[in-house]
């Protein structure tokens, strides 16, 4: 039984629901579509979703967070086509349109009836639910069994990321409303410094055409965009173009902050977003607003602009998480995967000398940087009181590993790092003063490559192509020539935990398509255990009551969480011991230790 909602109205109402029903020894299937208009259709609803046939949806957690608002509650939701093909071809859109032109060979575009009269409208609802159906059983008999091993991991998750968003958090009003006053103060100010470097009264940044028009007077012919690359080659051709470029730069991160954090709308003063487990190729979670959103030209004639409450969760600013507080008599914590990526980057590629720095060194990055820059560690970290000596060159270290870990190129790390870090890390490390940009991306990258061969060697960072670069990955006897070895011969990347990734792209032939593969295994490694820790906090009945223990998040490698304040002793320990895991990689345990902060009134 597939079952779709459409939502096109305001104030979080349904307007209608489709069920398509399948007898399979008959192989006949019905739908039917139902206005969302009284309450014997809620009724008539709550009946139907607790029949015993399996649920599917497309993205069920979209609908889901609305029919729970009527107690309207499927049972024995069990498949989902998002899910299913994101299992199977990680890769490839995910949109239903796609699903279904890419599963069934009879099927019609019907995605542009949405906007036809009401009859079109509730066949456009009733199209989408027999589409969902009949690819959902098409993928399950076509699929090979992998995917259906890759969807057990994952299909779980949809239970506490929907539990997460629609709980929230609260944001306190007041610092708020002193977010929204400093964030237009900042506008202001970056757009009064624009006028002035610019020397125009009534220059307007946030235009692309008034933008290229002074990109261009400024010797930055060539370019016919304004977007972040631009800029990047914009500041790279001259000092001033610089200092320039970098006041554009702020200028759009102010506007920017302004829209999606200090001005988004909230419901009731809570903080509602959405988390994803199949929103990216590599199996991390990704995140948005939440899934109830408003149509901001409802009742105007013109076409509907949906817009969600709320903002994603997984990258908030620091300046952002001041107005996320606890709950009342709670207090907030996160618990956090100690150097997770590197963790698992070291296990996956059987780097020795990596795995002592993760597990035995008292700092890792301090490790690096006495490794990568030749500094003898007892000037970089105190051991006795365990604390940082020389905090400018571990920052770096982290940015450089960071990077180089995913097979960053020396024009990527430039823009990373920003042209005043760069001259800066020179500065530091006391670099010959005729070195070029390049020449000390060279420099920072070499120093990694020196330190853990393993992963790519030491040529290919110096290689005058790609092709050349992976020619020495594949004679230097590289983790990254393995991964490329292990796609040519079967066309697929299999995880640790046997999580397996299809791949479409050459990374032979293409660098973009050689990063993501070979940040793939450690990235999906890292995500599972989270996830896996994710599961076993959620399910543990010790933390069912939310009188005391409420789980709010998963951000990358850690999980964010209120706790009663009097209980934080009691508990706070045991969903440590609940989220850490050893698993065998390679013959190694691998554990990566999950630490809980100082719990907090506020996330920051």
């Amino acid at each position: 039984m597939a079952i779709d909602i459409e939502t096109p109205g305001k104030d979080l109402t349904i307007s209608c629901i489709s069920i398509s029903a399948i007898n399979i020894q008959k192989w006949e299937t019905k739908t039917y579509v139902l206005e969302f208009n009284s309450i014997h259709v809620v009724r008539l609803l709550r009946r139907l979703v607790v029949l015993p046939a399996i649920k599917i949806f497309q993205n069920g957690q979209y609908d889901l967070s609305y029919l729970l608002r009527f107690s309207i509650i499927p049972t024995n939701y069990l498949l989902d086509t998002l899910g299913l093909f994101h299992a199977w071809y990680a890769e490839l859109p995910r949109k239903l349109s796609f699903i279904t032109a890419f599963m069934l060979r009879d099927v019609e575009f019907w995605k542009d009836e949405s906007s036809g009269n009401r009859f079109e409208f509730l066949r456009y609802n009733a199209r989408d639910t027999f589409g969902t159906l009949h690819a959902c059983i098409a993928i399950l008999l076509e699929a090979p069994d992998w995917v259906l091993k890759n969807y057990s991991q994952t299909f779980p998750l949809q239970f506490p990321c929907l539990l997460m968003g629609m709980r929230g958090l609260q944001v306190d009003t007041r610092k708020r409303e002193e977010l929204e006053e400093e964030s237009n103060r900042n506008i202001l100010g970056s757009l009064a410094k624009l006028r002035l470097q610019t020397g125009v009264e009534n220059f307007n940044p946030g235009s692309p055409k008034q933008t290229k028009t002074l990109l261009h007077i400024l010797g930055a012919t060539g370019l016919e965009s304004t977007d972040s690359k631009s800029m990047e080659k914009f500041a790279e051709m001259h000092p001033l173009n610089s200092r320039i470029a970098f006041s554009i730069t702020q200028y759009r991160e102010n506007l920017k902050f302004h829209s999606n954090y200090a001005t988004v709308e909230l419901l009731n003063d809570r903080l509602h977003y959405s988390l994803n487990p199949w929103g990216t190729e590599s199996g991390r979670m990704a995140s948005s607003g939440s899934h109830f959103n408003y149509n901001e030209n409802y009742g105007t004639g013109k076409v509907p602009k949906y817009k969600s409450y709320g903002f994603q969760i997984q990258n908030v600013p620091a300046e952002a998480k001041v107005m996320i507080r606890a709950d009342d008599g709670f207090v907030i914590v996160e618990l956090d995967g100690s150097q997770a990526e590197s963790r698992t980057t070291a296990y996956s590629a059987q780097d020795e000398k990596m795995i002592y720095a993760v597990e035995k060194s008292p700092d890792f990055h301090s490790f690096n940087a006495s490794a990568f820059f030749g500094i003898p560690f007892e000037e970089l970290w105190d051991t006795v009181n365990n604390k940082t000596l020389n905090k400018p060159i571990r920052d770096l270290s982290k940015r450089v590993n960071h990077g180089a870990n995913y097979n960053m190129g020396q024009g990527v790390l430039i823009a990373t790092m920003g042209e005043a870090n760069m001259y800066r890390a020179a500065r530091l490390l006391n670099l010959p003063s005729h070195y070029t940009l390049w020449d000390i991306a060279t420099y920072l990258l070499v120093a990694f490559c020196n330190t853990y061969p393993r992963l790519k060697g030491t040529g290919y960072v110096q290689a005058k192509s790609h092709a050349k670069g992976v020619l020495s990955l594949l004679t230097e006897n590289t983790y990254y020539g393995e991964i490329i070895t292990e796609i040519q011969n079967t066309g697929k990347l299999v995880s640790a935990l046997g999580w397996t990734r299809l791949c479409f792209s050459d990374p032979v032939t293409s660098k973009p398509a050689l990063n993501k593969y070979v940040a793939h295994p450690s990235q999906n490694l890292s995500v599972a255990l989270v996830n896996r820790a994710l599961l076993r906090v959620h399910s543990d009945p010790t933390l069912r009551d939310e009188k005391v223990f409420k789980l709010c998040a998963q951000v990358h490698d850690s999980l964010l969480c209120q706790i009663k304040e009097d209980m934080v002793d009691l508990l706070l320990p045991h969903v440590e011991s609940l989220m850490n895991e050893k698993i065998t990689v390679h013959g190694r345990i691998l554990a990566i230790p999950f630490v809980g902060e100082k719990p907090k009134k506020s996330w920051k």
